[in-house]
């Protein structure tokens, strides 16, 4: 089954590195890897998606495994990421790096990717400082209205459903990101527009027989280099050269914190329901 995730543009860039790989198909001499993921301050485990760049879309998985080491530049330490083989549909493959680094807010990282040819791709970020825990306003027209302060670069906001199916057990996440709805307020403050009906309708119109365990809201600020990604062209995104911070390659790595807590409205609503299948 499945289910439509609506999620900004930038985060389908950095997000989905982990669901579909990025796979150039031109054989080349200056772009060795691909490099997609984000290294987040907040998180006790960084997943960063690296593949070779190949001549061809599906190929078994018997690449030699590159190389992967996260620099902490700030403290002069590093550490070797492992690797994690992931496949999908269609044949298709990719290597998921991780590891269990402590990342420091305001710090910088560099990620290298070394073949066994010697050729590599890497590249660096800073991640963002701590911001205070956002908090809920007086609704506006039946939106709850949601304050993110001490935020230069808002890089998502989602209301992140955890669902189970009453048939199987089997539980699952559902995001919703509202990141369009959001406005910037000097300084360094957001406010950010939420309809919590959106959320609940979407997930009766794709399921029934499911009961909502958690609903949270998954908040996340964008370090210095990050880009404003619904300013730009989705085209210009797309393409190889169009925004990248990889030397030697393509994609993007960026630099985020974030912070995740449960969406209790400001009349102590949970948004929490059962929802049956007709009989």
């Amino acid at each position: 089954m499945t289910f439509k995730i609506i999620i900004t543009l930038l985060f389908w860039f950095f997000i989905i590195a982990c669901e579909q790989p990025f796979e150039p198909v031109q054989e080349n001499e200056r772009h060795f890897f691909s490099i997609n993921g984000y290294l987040d301050a907040s998180a006790d485990t960084q997943w960063v998606r690296i593949m070779p760049v190949r001549e061809t879309l599906l190929q078994e998985p018997d690449l030699p495994v590159p190389l992967v080491t996260l620099y902490d530049l700030e403290n002069d330490t590093s550490v070797v990421m492992r690797d994690s083989l992931f496949t999908f549909s269609g044949g298709r493959y990719a290597y998921n790096f991780w590891t269990t680094m402590d990342l420091q807010p305001e710090q910088r990282y560099r990620l290298v990717v070394e073949g066994q040819d010697g050729r590599f791709s890497q590249a660096e970020v800073t991640l963002p400082p701590d911001f205070p825990e956002p908090r809920f306003r007086e609704p506006e027209f039946g939106d709850d209205i949601l304050l993110v302060e001490g935020v230069e670069r808002l890089a998502d906001i989602q209301v992140v459903y955890e669902i189970r199916l009453n048939n199987t057990g089997e539980v699952f996440s559902a995001a919703f990101s509202y990141l369009p709805f959001s406005i910037f307020l000097p300084p360094s403050t957001y406010r950010i527009i939420i309809n919590p009906d959106y959320p609940r309708t979407e997930v009766m119109n794709a399921y029934c027989g499911i009961t909502t365990l958690e609903r949270n809201i998954f908040v996340a600020a964008g370090g210095p280099e990050w880009h404003d990604f619904l300013s730009i062209d989705k085209h210009t995104i797309a393409l190889p050269d169009g925004i990248t911070n990889i030397e030697n390659g393509v994609g993007y790595l960026g630099g985020i914190l974030s912070k995740t807590f449960p969406y209790v409205d400001i009349e102590g609503n949970r948004g929490l329901f059962h929802f049956p299948c007709p009989s």
